[in-house]
C-alpha cells in the first residue's frame, strides 16, 4: 500500500507540474487561486481543460484517503509499540 501511494504521489506531482507550467507561455506562472485574473490569464487558463482539473482535484482526494488510513495503521502500530517491550528487551515473566 505505501508504494502504492508514493507512485500514486509522484504521478500527481508530475500532472500538477505539468498543469502549473501550461500558463507560463503567457506570463502566468503557477496556478491562480482566488484572483481575479486579466484576459492574458484567462486566456492562458484555458490550455487547462475543467476535466483535467476534475481529475487531478479527484486524484488528490485519492491520495489524501490513501495516506488518511497509512496515518490510522501506523498510529496503531505506534499504540501497539507502546504497550509491548522496546526491541532488543525480554519480557519479564
Amino acid at each position: 500500500m505505501a508504494l502504492d501511494v508514493l507512485r500514486e504521489a509522484d504521478d500527481l506531482v508530475r500532472v500538477l507540474a505539468d498543469l502549473d507550467d501550461r500558463p507560463a507561455p503567457a506570463g502566468v506562472r503557477g496556478l491562480p487561486g482566488g484572483m481575479i485574473l486579466d484576459d492574458a490569464a484567462e486566456h492562458a487558463l484555458r490550455a487547462v481543460s475543467r476535466q483535467e482539473l476534475e481529475w487531478a482535484l479527484e486524484r488528490v482526494r485519492r491520495l489524501l484517503d490513501a495516506l488518511l488510513a497509512l496515518q490510522v495503521r501506523l498510529q496503531g502500530l505506534r499504540a501497539l509499540k507502546g504497550r509491548g517491550p522496546s526491541v532488543g528487551e525480554q519480557r519479564t515473566p
